[in-house]
């Protein structure tokens, strides 16, 4: 950068960048952006799918501790840290923390038993659109899956 040395009307002298200077700044400035910013966003996404694949494997081994000790599933998650009123052989908590498991935007995971299925049960987070059931199902992240 150059910086130009002017007289004014009064004899006083200005400083300054020049408006094609400052142009070509605020180009390379949106450049920069155009090619970091994605990528910046895609971490910052890719880690919240991260986190929420974590959630639901943590999940996924608290169910088969479940069913190692039962011999059968937990008809909903609420089973894997507080003692189903008919379960003598419960031996939990099986999640450390007594509410329901959350995905990274806060969003209560999805579990439904599935018998005859081809999963003995369904898990999964209904993802970046924190969703419902309305979510296509391209959009979950689901435990089997990952």
């Amino acid at each position: 950068m150059v910086f130009r040395l002017e007289n004014d009307r009064a004899g006083l002298v200005r400083q300054g960048f020049t408006i094609v200077e400052v142009l070509v700044v605020l180009a390379l400035i949106a450049v920069f952006m155009a090619v970091v910013g994605p990528r910046i966003a895609q971490l910052a996404f890719g880690g919240e799918q991260n986190t929420t694949r974590v959630a639901l494997k943590g999940v996924q081994q608290a169910i088969e501790a479940y069913k190692l000790n039962l011999r059968k599933y937990p008809e909903t998650l609420r089973d894997l840290y507080k003692r189903p009123a008919d379960e003598k052989k419960w031996n939990g908590p099986y999640l450390e923390k007594e509410e329901d498991p959350v995905d990274a935007w806060e969003v209560k995971l999805q579990y439904k038993r599935t018998p005859g299925g081809k999963h003995p049960y369904e898990l999964y987070s209904y993802g970046v659109e924190g969703g419902s059931s309305e979510t296509p199902e391209d959009q979950r992240i689901d435990v089997w899956e990952i």
